[in-house]
């Protein structure tokens, strides 16, 4: 008797000749994945550029707006409104230029002959009161006398009425200057708006104001300046 083969030998074989089992499962095909499609940015197509031939484009010219005025609330305002109101300003400028003074500042003297800043306000009360006692006489069209004086005459009117004030020390100077300018506009805002020729230039009561208004500035600027640029006062 011959010798049997091994059993494994034959499933060998029939692997080698390409036999497929029964019943085998196809393998799935697979599928295509879709391509993700990868969307371009819109880019802003710039506008073609102009070739200007000949003359270069001249620019266009656009009004420029009118600037309000400084004041606007003098723009509809009477004759009589704007000169109360200037005299207003000024005075504000003087309140200014000695806002926050020592007293012993206020008295010294940046050289001899010149005044101090007290001195210089007393100047001021003697105006406010001249111009005072001088308003029913302008307002009839009469300059009044103080104002026709030459300039050594004004001096020396000026030292005579000021000369029963150079008692007071600073405050009450300070108090005097500010009751004799409440006393003076009061005065002024009972004057009726008509006839408005007395509040336009060129009559005596208005120009009497607008030399109240000048003073108010001058005085102001001096002592604005000797209070930036102050010299030390002499020794004795």
């Amino acid at each position: 008797m011959s010798a049997r083969k091994p059993p494994g030998r034959k499933k060998r074989a029939a692997s080698r000749t390409g036999t497929k089992k029964k019943g085998a499962r196809k393998s799935a095909p697979k599928r295509a994945t879709p391509k993700r499609t990868v969307r371009k940015k819109a880019t802003k197509k710039r506008a073609p550029l102009k070739v200007v031939r000949g003359r270069f484009a001249r620019p266009r010219m656009t009004k420029a707006k009118a600037s309000p005025p400084a004041f606007p609330q003098t723009k509809n305002s009477t004759s009589k409104q704007k000169l109360l109101f200037e005299l207003v300003r000024a005075r504000v400028g003087v309140n200014a230029a000695v806002q926050g003074l020592q007293p012993a500042s206020a008295e010294e003297v940046a050289r001899p002959g010149r005044w101090s800043v007290r001195r210089h306000v007393l100047h001021l009360i003697v105006i406010d009161r001249a111009v005072l006692h001088s308003i029913e006489g302008a307002l009839l069209g009469t300059v009044p006398a103080w104002a026709r004086l030459t300039p050594a005459q004004q001096a020396t009117f000026e030292q005579q009425e000021a000369s029963p004030l150079l008692h007071l020390d600073w405050a009450e100077a300070l108090r005097r200057l500010h009751a004799s300018r409440d006393q003076l506009m009061e005065a002024l805002e009972s004057i009726p708006e008509e006839p408005a020729s007395v509040w336009e230039p060129g009559h005596p009561f208005a120009e009497l104001l607008t030399r109240v208004i000048v003073g108010d500035g001058e005085q102001a600027g001096v002592i604005k300046h000797w209070r930036t640029s102050r010299e030390s006062p002499p020794s004795a």
